[in-house]
C-alpha cells in the first residue's frame, strides 16, 4: 500500500516533470508568467484532489467487506470525535475484539488505529480549510485527545503539520483565484 509519503513526493514528481517537460516548457514561452504560475497551480490542485480521491475510495465502503467492517466503518464515522477503541467498536458491531482486528485488518489494509487517525486528519483537513478554524480547536473536534498527538499524526499521514497544509492550501487557492 502506498504510504502518504510517497503519494505526497509522487504528487509532486508528477507535477515537476510535467513543468519540465518540452511539452509545457513551450507553453510557458507561450503565455505571461501569471498565466503559466495559474496553471502550475491548477495542475497542483487536480494532483491534490487525485490523491484525496483515491484517499476516499480506501474508506469507502466496498461490497465484498464482512457487514462487521462495513457497519465499523459507519459506526467510526458516526463518532469520530469521541474517544472509542477497538474492543468498544468491536462490541457496537457485535464481534469479538480480536476477530474485529483480523478481518478489519484484512478488509482495509489498515489497523484500526490507523483508520481512524487518517479519518480524522481527513476530516481535519477539511475544517482546515475554514480560515477561522483554530488548529487547537480542530484537534479536538476531530476526537484527538492531545494537540501534540494530533500534530504527530498529521505530519506522519499528510507528510506536513497542520500548519504547513492550510498555508500550502491558501497559497494554492491564491494561484488558482489568479488565474
Amino acid at each position: 500500500m502506498q504510504t502518504e509519503t510517497s503519494k505526497h513526493n509522487g504528487q509532486h514528481r508528477f507535477i515537476e516533470t510535467l513543468a519540465e517537460s518540452d511539452l509545457f516548457q513551450g507553453y510557458q514561452h507561450a503565455f505571461a508568467p501569471e498565466r503559466y504560475q495559474a496553471a502550475l497551480a491548477i495542475l497542483r490542485s487536480f494532483a491534490i484532489q487525485l490523491g484525496e480521491c483515491a484517499h476516499r475510495l480506501l474508506f469507502a465502503q466496498t461490497s465484498h467487506e464482512p457487514q462487521a467492517v462495513k457497519n465499523a466503518k459507519i459506526y467510526i464515522h458516526a463518532h469520530l470525535a469521541e474517544s472509542m477503541t477497538l474492543e468498544g467498536v468491536a462490541s457496537a458491531v457485535n464481534v469479538s475484539p480480536f476477530h474485529f482486528c483480523k478481518i478489519f485488518k484484512r478488509a482495509t489494509g489498515l489497523t484500526f488505529t490507523d483508520f481512524v487517525n487518517r479519518a480524522r486528519v481527513e476530516k481535519a483537513k477539511r475544517m482546515l480549510m475554514k480560515p477561522d478554524a483554530r488548529i487547537t480547536e480542530v484537534a479536538y473536534d476531530v476526537g484527538f485527545q492531545s494537540l501534540s498527538h494530533f500534530n504527530r499524526s498529521f505530519r506522519r499521514i499528510a507528510s506536513e503539520s497542520p500548519t504547513e497544509y492550510r498555508s500550502r492550501m491558501k497559497s494554492d487557492r491564491g494561484y488558482a483565484v489568479a488565474a
